[in-house]
């Protein structure tokens, strides 16, 4: 799975690094936490235009998903990492491996995720 430098677009990316928990008014916990998020990278992937059958194949019917990235050599990212790109913010879904590479499943995130 070889990808062109010509078919690579501009992504950054952001790393989980911990969590906080959500306090209400009072100052009571939630039970739900935000996400804090590492610097941000710039880098080139190779980013597809819409969800292909190759990548329902890959990571199942189930799996909630509006793009996909291939990456040659190693993977930088895991599961709930944030990728921006074209001014969108993504979420990292799933991540799926081959001998050669990898494929990021990607959800838009909408609102505060």
């Amino acid at each position: 799975m070889r990808t062109l430098n010509r078919n690579t677009r501009e992504v950054t990316y952001q790393r989980v690094v911990g969590t906080l928990p959500i306090k209400d008014a009072y100052g009571n916990d939630t039970l739900q936490v935000r996400k804090i998020y590492d610097d941000p990278v710039t880098t080139r992937w190779n980013v597809s235009a819409a969800i292909g059958e190759e990548a329902n194949q890959a990571f199942g019917d189930l799996t909630d998903y509006s793009r996909t990235v291939t990456l040659c050599g190693s993977c930088p990212v895991s599961e709930g990492d944030r990728v921006v790109f074209n001014g969108k913010t993504y979420s990292v879904v799933k991540i799926a491996d081959s001998v050669n590479g990898y494929m990021l499943a990607l959800r838009e995130v909408i609102g505060d995720e």
